[in-house]
């Protein structure tokens, strides 16, 4: 009776780590997809972190590291980045920040 218990709770305990890893192996919302852009930012808070401002307002934080060693306050950047279109993954994603020469 006790050997049928045991046998009945590994049998269980297997199931569910089975479901455990299929269901850590499916990644969620499915695979992601992106638009690339690039925009004309304005540096408006150099602490930690930074802020950057687009033409239209929209606000980005950023690791000051990111910024050249003489950026100051108001001094214009080249934000390139990637938004999310489909999928659940990280919804921006900020690939290169640079001066900006007009």
């Amino acid at each position: 009776m006790m050997d049928e218990r045991i046998s009945k709770y590994i049998k269980y305990g297997a199931l569910i780590a089975v479901f455990i890893l299929i269901s850590a192996c499916t990644p969620v919302g499915g695979s992601c997809q992106y638009l690339d852009s690039a925009e004309i930012v304005q540096l408006r808070k150099l602490a930690n972190p930074a802020e950057v401002q687009t033409e239209n307002g929209e606000v980005f934080e950023i690791d000051p590291a990111r910024l050249v060693p003489t950026a100051q306050v108001g001094q214009y950047f080249q934000l390139k980045l990637r938004r999310i279109t489909n999928g659940s993954c990280t919804p921006i994603v900020i690939s290169s920040l640079r001066p900006y020469d007009s």
